[in-house]
């Protein structure tokens, strides 16, 4: 539940700037607040944290292997790309410094 919690709060901080589609808009801002002013990709921190929740209530070695092996990794492409884009905008650099991109103190 906290994972939902905190996915749901990245998005409903991100407001109009949140999109499944990696994008930049015209009056794009950096968003520096809610849970954004610890880690750059809080949406995707929150969905790691709920599925790992699931797979700890559920346990199954599959869905572990399958969380490992796809999960994660897709999760870290897609972030990949997206700061591809996000690195383009006014101030993304130096906000950047600044936080880590999804685990404090690892990545």
């Amino acid at each position: 539940m906290a994972g939902i919690a905190y996915r749901l709060w990245a998005i409903k901080t991100l407001g109009k700037y949140y999109s499944h589609i990696v994008r930049q808009i015209a009056e794009h801002q950096i968003i520096e607040s809610g849970p954004y002013r610890h880690i750059r990709h809080p949406a995707y921190a929150g969905m790691i944290l709920a599925n790992l929740g699931i797979i700890i209530f559920f346990f199954n070695w599959i869905t572990l292997i399958l969380f490992s092996l796809i999960l994660i990794p897709a999760i870290i492409l897609r972030i990949i790309i997206e700061q591809k884009t996000l690195f383009k905008m006014d101030k993304y650099v130096e906000y950047a410094k600044n936080r880590p991109r999804l685990i404090p103190g690892i990545w």
